[in-house]
């Protein structure tokens, strides 16, 4: 969603400074470590993130180079942003306000068990979000 917004609007907003870090796994790794996980029969819980921790910040910024468009970040305060969400789900029953508190939370997983388990090495966002817009 974020790719398409940003293609679309040639900018991404970022809800309070961007610090709150995540670790997402491209899809075609995630497929690749459960289908690993499932052939050779593993139980048990396997947390999987992408290569490693990256803040919202500098995913925004992966996002915007990927699509060779310059860094337009466009900063909005906390309070404004919750109000925004909040807003916009009463109108559509969507959950944007949850999104924006989760954008200031840390959500990273050592991958050490699913590398471990499976051989897969998550490609950084970086070169997921690359190989993403590629596949567009």
């Amino acid at each position: 969603r974020a790719v398409d917004f940003a293609r679309r609007y040639r900018f991404l907003p970022l809800p309070g400074d961007g610090h709150g870090r995540m670790q997402p796994i491209h899809y075609e790794d995630l497929a690749a470590a459960v289908a690993t996980l499932v052939e050779r029969g593993a139980s048990g819980i396997v947390d999987a993130g992408g290569a490693e921790p990256i803040t919202i910040r500098d995913a925004a910024s992966d996002i915007l180079a990927a699509l060779g468009l310059p860094l337009r970040l466009v900063r909005i305060p906390l309070p404004a942003a919750r109000l925004a969400a909040r807003t916009i789900d009463g109108l559509t029953e969507s959950r944007w306000a949850e999104k924006v508190d989760r954008a200031l939370e840390d959500r990273v997983v050592d991958n050490g068990r699913l590398v471990a388990l499976t051989g897969v090495r998550p490609r950084a966002f970086a070169q997921g979000v690359r190989d993403q817009v590629a596949a567009l």
